[in-house]
C-alpha cells in the first residue's frame, strides 16, 4: 500500500513476488494474504487446471508464505470463508487509516 501525492490516494498494488525482487522498501505497508500451502496448492489446480506437482514446483521458486508474512507489516487469513476474509480486510482498512492519521 503507497501512498501517491500524485494521485491524493492509497494506492494498492499486487506484486507476488514483491520480496523475491526486492521492492518491498518501496511501500509504506505490506499486506501478505495466505491460505495456507495445501490450501493454496488446491485452489490454483482448481482455477488453473494444472497439476500438484506443477504448482509445487513454482511454490518451490518462491519465498516460503510464512517468511513473507513475517516481513509483512499486515497478514490477511484467508483460509477460511469469503466472509472472514472480507472482515479482516474491512479490519485493516480501519488499521491502515489509523496508522495514517485518518479517520
Amino acid at each position: 500500500i503507497k501512498y501517491s501525492k500524485r494521485l491524493q490516494k492509497h494506492v494498492i498494488v499486487e506484486i507476488p513476488l514483491l520480496f523475491e525482487v526486492g521492492w518491498q522498501q518501496n511501500f509504506d505497508y505490506v499486506v501478505t494474504v495466505s491460505a495456507g500451502q495445501q490450501k493454496s496448492i488446491e485452489r490454483v489446480v482448481a482455477r488453473d487446471s494444472v497439476s500438484t506437482e506443477q504448482v509445487k514446483k513454482i511454490l518451490n521458486t518462491q519465498m516460503d508464505i510464512t517468511d513473507k508474512a513475517q516481513c509483512s507489516d499486515f497478514v490477511i487469513d484467508n483460509s477460511g470463508s469469503l466472509k472472514n476474509t472480507y472482515a479482516q480486510v474491512d479490519l485493516l482498512a480501519v488499521q491502515i487509516k489509523a496508522k495514517m492519521g485518518e479517520t
